[in-house]
């Protein structure tokens, strides 16, 4: 039988067993990478943080979503402490998508807490963070035109990459021709 984390200490239940989240184990670990080839570049990867507001909706609804902010907190502390030349975030970095009216908000909250940790990220849009495919069971709509101009590296890489655009759309700024 598990009880539900209590956020105001930081402990948790995993598999039934208490653990201390606060603990200097997870605050600092250590990474033995001696059995490692020695490595010209280190990349960092990092998905899914789904950073949430404290009055999340869906945590209230949901223990597991409630549980985020905690198993974030843990794992971006870990990913802090690796070496890194490059780092680079895959997605959902928020979890208040964009019709709640709170993802820009959260999107930057996040972004606080990835520069708490001497975090800096490139990032990649996902689901929660631009909206969704098609999916009944996605609480994020459908993406748009607007929430995918609303995220600057797509408007770049849409910008640089497709010269078709150009000729669509002669009104936008446009990189010039093999700066990108």
């Amino acid at each position: 039988m598990t009880r539900e984390m209590d956020l105001q200490t930081g402990d948790t239940v995993v598999g039934g067993v208490e653990r201390n989240m606060t603990s200097s184990k997870f605050q600092n670990p250590e990474w033995d990478l001696n059995l490692l080839p020695a490595a010209s570049r280190q990349f960092l990867v990092v998905t899914d943080t789904h950073y949430i507001l404290p009055d999340n909706a869906q945590a209230a609804e949901w223990s597991a979503v409630a549980e985020f902010p905690v198993r974030t907190e843990r794992a971006l502390r870990m990913a802090s402490s690796l070496p890194r030349d490059f780092a680079v975030h895959l997605g959902d970095i928020s979890h208040e998508y964009p019709e709640t009216g709170r993802a820009e908000v959260a999107h930057q909250a996040a972004l606080d807490q990835f520069a708490s940790l001497g975090l800096k990220f490139a990032q990649a849009a996902g689901n929660m963070d631009i909206g969704d495919k098609p999916d009944p069971t996605s609480p994020a709509q459908w993406v748009t035109a607007a929430t995918l101009a609303s995220w600057p590296v797509l408007a770049i890489i849409r910008r640089c990459r497709h010269p078709r655009n150009r000729a669509q759309h002669p009104d936008h700024e446009w990189s010039p021709a093999g700066s990108c």
